[in-house]
């Protein structure tokens, strides 16, 4: 049950999203912790819709039927201080990992490249690498990114783990990322628009 309710929010939230920023704006998730696991669920549960596996009825009532309310724009995910790796030990071979970019965001973002990557801190006992889980998984996460988080007296702690958010080594590197998504969508931002 939990899990129908948290695709009804998160249903609810890309609606809105498309309602705000446009039917085709590019969509980057940003997923901590528990976060990443739900995120990745979601929308990889989203990803499955065109092969016939259907959401909770109350996330498909949500979701009108748009570009980026099918997911099709989705292109940058980035998971900190993820758990995938232990929830993808439940299935065999690890499972399928969701696919980033989606298939179809060159057809509507043709300059963008999109990216998956990964930000764990080898103290953080949460974390973990997810490249090295099978082939599928290398394919999917272009990056492990290995970091050290949190204050010098407890970032070699598993007490650091909140402390992704707050750490440039981590923030940084994914702003400059999107940063140039955001310059190859808009590659003239003083440009007047037509």
């Amino acid at each position: 049950e939990h899990h129908v309710q948290v695709q009804e929010v998160l249903a609810r939230t890309l609606h809105d999203l498309a309602m705000k920023a446009g039917d085709e704006a590019p969509l980057a998730v940003l997923g901590h912790s528990l976060g990443s696991v739900v995120s990745s669920d979601f929308l990889y549960d989203l990803q499955a819709v065109p092969r016939g596996t259907p959401l909770a009825p109350g996330a498909a009532a949500a979701l009108d039927d748009t570009p980026l309310e099918r997911g099709e724009t989705f292109g940058w995910f980035y998971t900190l201080g993820s758990p995938l790796a232990l929830w993808a030990q439940r299935h065999r071979d690890f499972g399928r990992p969701l696919t980033v970019p989606h298939p179809d965001l060159a057809t509507h973002h043709p300059r963008q490249r999109g990216e998956w990557v990964n930000v764990y801190d080898p103290d953080d006992v949460i974390a973990s690498p997810l490249r090295p889980l099978s082939d599928a998984w290398a394919r999917a996460v272009r990056e492990d990114r290995r970091v050290s988080i949190g204050p010098w007296w407890l970032g070699w702690t598993p007490l650091a783990h909140p402390y992704y958010w707050n750490d440039r080594r981590v923030v940084t590197p994914i702003a400059s990322s999107l940063a140039q998504a955001w310059h190859r969508l808009c590659p003239d931002p003083g440009a007047p628009r037509a």
